[in-house]
């Protein structure tokens, strides 16, 4: 077997362990709905919850610095797996809030795992824009299946329960897959390349503005994805025609990663990445003042187009700033930072106000500040 045929399955698990590492966030919407109504929660437990899941799956990334380098990928990619699979089984037979966010936090710890590890692998490419862009379109695809096929299967005859076995099915279907990730130290891959040949500029202040134009991108997606279902329900909006909607948006949430693989660097990162912020910056304020459920899904499905097709740029902002190849891995945390102040806030916002003013004001915020960090950290 040549060493290109390698380095490709390599990345194919890589891209798989990251599908398996962000389910639970493109499921988010419908397990925080149903988790709501099955264990009577509140609006302000399940941004709890949610934000429980990436804060979790952020400490274990903002020390891969020091790990993710030295241990075998494949071995602790298994590993991780199983612990997510044991505890999102446990979450159904749970009643107790207290427990529900204990569990949540394994899987977030694990799930945090595996995404840094595709992340450093990823990174390590040729051409990061594309094989980033291949990892989202996947981890999009995998939310897409759920969301169309839940609700009118599992979901009918178990409700909660069946969004978790709909999970846990995927996953077990998926190792196979991961499987393909070498199990050697990526400290002695040869896969690593010159990043004299692709940095641009090497000053921290760089990585820093392209850290925080992620950040605050995920606080605008994460506000909005963890509770689009929610705010459906306070619209009044059908709540099949809801979840087929939302599915709907992960399938744009896929073309917009593979057009960004398909032109990669073709056209630089500063205006694909502009006009990706521009278009989920106006997908995200239509999503919360639509009128019926056809402006909801329009909405949803631009904002879904703009964070897929943009998630590669700003990733390779960070890659691209990166002088040895391990500060991408502070990608995840900066992922999951933005992916625990959202829900939170927004949680706490909808549950106490009667409009979608405040939130509002805080996606439109948010989306500026990426924007103009993104932009300044292009040189």
């Amino acid at each position: 077997m040549n060493q290109l045929t390698l380095n490709y399955k390599n990345l194919i698990g890589a891209v798989m362990a990251s599908t398996i590492g962000v389910l639970f966030y493109n499921v988010m919407p419908i397990y925080l709905g149903y988790l709501m109504e099955s264990k009577n929660l509140n609006y302000a437990q399940i941004g709890y919850l949610a934000s429980a899941f990436f804060l979790a799956f952020s400490i274990p990334s903002a020390s891969a610095y020091f790990w993710a380098r030295s241990i075998k990928p494949r071995s602790i990619s298994l590993i991780s797996i199983f612990f997510i699979l044991i505890f999102l089984f446990i979450s159904t037979i749970t009643d107790s809030y207290t427990n529900l966010i204990l569990e949540i936090l394994v899987v977030g710890s694990f799930s945090g795992i595996l995404a840094t590890l595709a992340m450093t692998i990823i990174g390590d490419s040729k051409n990061p824009t594309r094989w980033y862009g291949f990892k989202s379109a996947s981890e999009s695809a995998a939310g897409t299946i759920l969301l169309f096929v839940l609700p009118a299967t599992l979901i009918v005859s178990y409700g909660f329960n069946g969004v978790v076995y709909g999970m846990l099915i995927f996953i077990i279907l998926s190792i196979p897959l991961v499987m393909l990730v070498s199990n050697e130290p990526l400290l002695d891959s040869n896969e690593i390349i010159s990043r004299e040949s692709l940095v641009t500029n090497i000053s921290p202040i760089y990585v820093c503005m392209a850290l925080l134009a992620v950040f605050f991108n995920y606080v605008t997606g994460s506000a909005i994805w963890a509770f689009a279902e929610r705010i459906a329900d306070i619209k009044d909006f059908d709540s099949i025609l809801v979840a087929n909607a939302l599915g709907l948006t992960l399938a744009f949430a896929i073309i917009g990663p593979l057009i960004s693989s398909s032109i990669s660097d073709k056209f630089g990162l500063k205006v694909p990445f502009i006009i990706a912020s521009l278009m989920m910056l106006i997908g995200a304020y239509g999503i919360t003042s639509a009128n019926t459920i056809l402006e909801y899904a329009i909405f949803a499905c631009i904002q879904m187009l703009g964070w897929g097709g943009g998630l590669p740029f700003l990733y390779s902002l960070v890659s691209k700033s990166d002088p040895n190849g391990r500060y991408i891995t502070l990608a995840i945390p900066a992922v999951g930072l933005g992916s625990v102040v959202g829900p939170a806030l927004a949680g706490n916002l909808i549950g106490e106000s009667d409009s979608m003013y405040s939130l509002q004001v805080l996606v439109v915020s948010c989306m500026i500040i990426s924007i103009l960090m993104g932009w300044k950290s292009i040189k």
